[in-house]
């Protein structure tokens, strides 16, 4: 594999981590993706829970 190409799969990787785990995402009230995601699932599984 070149040299470029290995650079292009790592800096892909690092920019897909920031834009899931750490980028801002302002329609859920400014928080961060991983947080709006683990509250979405927290509130699926109440009512699942509660069915």
């Amino acid at each position: 594999m070149s040299h470029n190409l290995k650079q292009l799969q790592i800096e892909l990787s690092d920019y897909i981590h920031w834009f899931n785990k750490h980028r801002i995402y302002e329609n859920s009230g400014n928080v961060i993706i991983a947080q709006y995601r683990l509250k979405a699932l927290k509130k699926v599984f109440l009512v699942l829970q509660y069915q």
